[in-house]
């Protein structure tokens, strides 16, 4: 039948019995003439923004994707492939957010090119990482920060996702890690800016650090009061409050930069000497907390 239908060609055979493989075969051949076309373009760049744009419309077919994945399949490009990196050094300032606005304008956010340099492994939390797309100053402007946060909720809103289950990790799978730079890392300084204090720390998975809350005591206290009140713990039954309820409301890194992880003394702080009686009856007492010397002298009185 080979011989007789499709005149001894096996391969043709192949590609009407495959068509999606035809169609595999077209795409690898039209990539590979687009390659050629763009790499033969470049040096000839510097003469004029006809041939950047004719270049980033290259760039574009040659990716093969639906326009909103742009962003996340153009970073293989830099590298490989087509090697746009010292292009995109030479005349976008590494920025290939530069390059598809030219022709794409207002189609993107610029930290959308960002999110395949996630460089959240594990890596020290006071490290600031280095944006090619949206630089350090970028944020300083608060018209900026306010319409990346915006943005972000309704990436949010789209993903079905709530904002007080933000971390650093997703802000990051977002691209914006240069926002989190300006924020230090936090989440809760990053909305409350912008509710303009209309919030508080144990609204938001992600927990704010030591430092905020030892700057902050007069938070911390507030946050004691809401547990006891969100409980609905009285006179009677306040002994029966436990780290987990600190843990379950986001209050625990608050109770150990503030009171040591000492349920009682954060109580002390709030009704000063009304419980002194009852202090040994407080729950989840960690063994650790014993490590500290203030501690155990403060427990001993």
């Amino acid at each position: 039948m080979v011989n007789k239908v499709y005149g001894g060609n096996p391969e043709k055979a192949m590609l009407d019995a495959f068509p999606e493989k035809e169609r595999l075969i077209l795409r690898q051949q039209k990539k590979a003439g687009l390659k050629e076309e763009i790499l033969a373009l470049v040096p000839a760049a510097y003469k004029s923004e006809k041939i950047r744009k004719e270049i980033a419309e290259k760039v574009i077919a040659y990716l093969d994707c639906e326009e909103h994945e742009i962003p996340k399949n153009i970073f293989d490009l830099r590298y490989s492939v087509c090697n746009l990196n010292d292009y995109l050094e030479s005349y976008y300032d590494s920025s290939a957010f530069r390059m598809i606005e030219e022709v794409r304008p207002g189609a993107f956010k610029p930290w959308e090119f960002d999110r395949r340099y996630y460089p959240f492994n594990g890596l020290s939390p006071s490290l600031r990482y280095h944006s090619n797309e949206v630089p350090e100053e970028y944020f300083e402007k608060k018209e900026n920060r306010f319409d990346a946060i915006i943005w972000l909720f309704e990436k949010l809103r789209e993903n079905g996702k709530k904002v007080r289950d933000l971390d650093v990790k997703s802000i990051f799978d977002y691209g914006l890690f240069s926002l989190m730079n300006y924020y230090d890392r936090s989440v809760f300084l990053m909305i409350d800016e912008f509710f303009e204090g209309q919030t508080k720390p144990w609204e938001f998975r992600e927990r704010c650090s030591n430092e905020y809350w030892i700057t902050h005591n007069d938070v911390a206290k507030e946050g004691i009061l809401f547990l006891i009140d969100k409980l609905g713990l009285t006179k009677d039954t306040i002994t029966q409050l436990t780290l987990k309820d600190f843990e379950d409301n986001y209050l625990d890194i608050m109770l150990y930069a503030n009171y040591n992880g000492l349920i009682f003394s954060a109580i002390d702080s709030v009704y000063p000497n009304e419980f002194a009686h009852l202090k040994w009856l407080f729950q989840d007492i960690p063994e650790k907390v014993f490590l500290i010397k203030e501690n155990r002298l403060f427990i001993a009185k």
